[in-house]
């Protein structure tokens, strides 16, 4: 979802390495590349703490609530 709102098309790695990794060899202009920064942190800092909420609250994971709050975020 978050790949088809930037309008970024690319394959992503399994690995949790390479995924980290992989964001500084993406081939986007200067301003593209610091907004893409901005949401893939939005993205990882809100899985992280959906995540939280799983483990501490049992709370169940709801894909696009976790869609919507990474775009706040990344808008904010």
């Amino acid at each position: 979802m978050v790949s088809k709102w930037v309008e970024l098309q690319t394959v992503y790695h399994r690995d949790m390495k390479h995924h980290m990794f992989q964001f500084g060899l993406l081939r986007l202009n200067a301003k593209r590349n610091r907004a893409w920064n901005g949401v893939w942190v939005a993205v990882i800092w809100n899985i992280w703490y959906q995540r939280n909420g799983v483990v501490i609250k049992e709370r169940k994971v709801d894909a696009k609530e976790m869609f919507n709050l990474a775009q706040l975020y990344a808008w904010s």
